[in-house]
């Protein structure tokens, strides 16, 4: 019984380990989507549409953000819907 209970405890310890490290990506992940970045990939279209562009950034890190997350309860990661 003690070996069960502590199976549970390094799970948790695993989950909370798991949900700090998908934090950690994703400020990073949306860290180096910057605007400034974008921009300098798209520079033509940016040049002619400068609003376009940063509403399609905006799009953009909306989706990176709903796509890499971590549910609260523990249930696992968001893959976007790709099994």
């Amino acid at each position: 019984m003690a070996e069960a209970a502590a199976g549970q405890d390094g799970g948790t310890g695993r989950a909370e380990l798991m949900a700090a490290v998908l934090d950690a990506f994703s400020e990073r992940l949306l860290a180096a989507g910057s605007y400034d970045r974008f921009a300098r990939c798209y520079r033509r279209f940016y040049r002619a549409l400068p609003h376009v562009t940063r509403s399609i950034h905006q799009q953009f890190v909306a989706q990176l953000r709903d796509h890499v997350t971590v549910s609260g309860d523990g249930g696992g990661v968001s893959n976007g819907g790709v099994n």
